[in-house]
């Protein structure tokens, strides 16, 4: 069972197997797509970057595996249309002969259900001779079924009419010649044969070969089957080189009849229209607050404007307008444009002392957990930044008295940590198995200091605790549902 992409499916999109670039079957609506139907259109609309990264990311969210293997559709099918060579002549550059296959795509019976001299069937096994001839050590696999009444009237398949032209006409060796008889179509013809060439030949690779309009579509879908039945069945991929095409007309197939095909072979609906991105703004996250003579550490996102996708462009920016050796509250701004468009972001950073800097309170998010921490490490804040948090900059500034201590408090089962300057609901948890972390910092007294409002999320399992000298931003998460907890500590007000 291909549990692998069709995990994305809502149900097969219907669509006619043999499609011609002037064929175009009708999309579905946007309730109906599917989230890989969303990847398929933005590559056949244009190879549409971005988009395509903010849908994988939206995939990788819940199946790691079908983010891998669409990665690695999306790259072959790049390299099918802009880099692969479709010509009449041999493939050059095959490897081991020996565990090579040349796959030819039935069609092209007359009325009687045979090969007539002169027509598409008798070109395409002509260029399957050759082949043979130049690698006398591979095999002919041939794949068609009783695709018209003809054939199922004679009870004979395309893929015998076209092994008797070869053996009878051309007079290959028909102990080289596999069958597939099955298939009626495209789609079906790479089911059938990369499951038949797994399970019961010794081949490693294939070529396609077929007439030159219907190779680029029949690579792309072989590739995708056989990536497919390499992960169910545990055994290594089998390649999928260049194929070839005898000459017929390259322009009866394109961009569209490839991603149909795609899409019907992976069970997606593709949208009829898709929005696509535009650079809308930039996010600056960094710290705030930086030692005199330091320049600050900025992170810059470039925010587009579908769903708010959001990318690091960090090494493409350009920061501006900061001073370090300038004591005070300065302005930085950082410039950044790309192929949608331009934009500017400002955020404000205080330049200190060096005396200040040990009473800097950091804080960052886990934007997977949701969890907000709070450190006074500055190494343990770059450590957990590198690894994908979110640097919020300054929280507060801890007391430079010791009289009272705020623990902090580890829950392996949650995962969140928790700050109190009790004593007993320290003990509490920890009798309930939280990992106590020591001291985490210090209090000011109250009379001097900066509170530190506590608010609580009745309706959140973990991450449920939020600190912060903003006392709107207390405010407005009690406005929404979070209880009130009060003061739960004092920073300290170097102003």
């Amino acid at each position: 069972m291909k549990k692998l992409l069709k995990a994305l499916l809502a149900v097969v999109i219907a669509v006619p197997l043999t499609l011609t670039g002037t064929e175009k079957p009708t999309e579905v609506k946007a309730a109906d797509y599917t989230t890989a139907g969303e990847l398929i259109y933005y590559y056949r609309e244009g190879d549409i970057q971005f988009d395509e990264q903010r849908v994988l990311q939206k995939i990788q969210k819940y199946s790691q595996r079908d983010h891998d293997n669409w990665v690695k559709i999306l790259d072959e099918w790049r390299y099918i249309d802009n880099q692969m060579n479709v010509s009449d002549e041999v493939p050059e550059n095959i490897g081991n002969e020996s565990t090579h296959a040349f796959v030819l795509l039935g069609g092209g019976v007359d009325a009687s259900g045979n090969i007539p001299d002169g027509g598409a069937g008798a070109a395409r096994c002509d260029l399957a001779y050759k082949c043979a001839v130049k690698y006398p050590k591979s095999r002919i696999v041939i794949t068609g079924g009783r695709t018209t009444s003809v054939l199922r009237k004679e009870k004979k398949s395309e893929a015998q009419a076209m092994k008797d032209y070869l053996v009878n006409e051309k007079h290959l060796d028909p102990n080289r010649i596999l069958l597939e008889e099955a298939s009626t179509s495209t789609i079906a013809n790479a089911i059938n044969t990369m499951k038949m060439l797994y399970e019961d030949t010794d081949i490693r690779s294939i070529s396609v070969i077929t007439s030159d309009y219907h190779v680029r579509r029949g690579t792309l879908l072989f590739y995708a089957q056989s990536l497919f039945d390499s992960e169910e069945m545990g055994k290594p991929m089998i390649d999928v080189c260049d194929g070839a095409g005898s000459v017929d007309d390259p322009s009866k197939e394109g961009i569209y009849a490839e991603a149909y095909a795609i899409a019907s072979l992976t069970g997606n609906r593709i949208p009829s229209s898709m929005p696509v991105s535009y650079l809308k703004s930039l996010k600056l996250e960094g710290d705030n607050i930086v030692q005199v003579g330091t320049t600050p550490s900025i992170k810059t996102y470039a925010v587009y404007s579908v769903e708010d996708y959001t990318v690091d462009v960090s090494d493409k920016a350009a920061v501006k307008n900061i001073n370090p050796n300038q004591t005070g509250e300065q302005t930085v701004t950082v410039d950044y444009s790309d192929d949608l468009g331009s934009a500017e972001g400002t955020m404000k950073v205080r330049v200190v002392d060096a005396s200040v800097m040990p009473y800097v309170m950091y804080r960052v998010y886990n934007p997977n957990s949701g969890e907000h921490f709070y450190t006074n490490r500055a190494a343990e804040k770059n450590y957990l930044v590198s690894l994908g948090w979110h640097n919020e900059g300054l929280a507060w500034f801890r007391s430079a008295s010791n009289a009272q201590p705020v623990y902090r408090l580890y829950n392996p089962h949650g995962g969140e940590h928790h700050y109190t300057l009790s004593a007993a609901e320290r003990d509490m948890l920890k009798a309930k198995g939280w990992n106590d972390e020591g001291i985490g910092w210090y209090s000011e007294d109250k009379t001097a200091g900066v509170p530190v409002y506590r608010v609580y999320n009745p309706n959140a399992f973990a991450n449920n605790h939020h600190y912060t000298t903003n006392y709107a931003e207390a405010q407005y998460l009690i406005s929404i549902g979070w209880k009130d907890e009060g003061i739960g500590w004092y920073g300290q007000d170097l102003d």
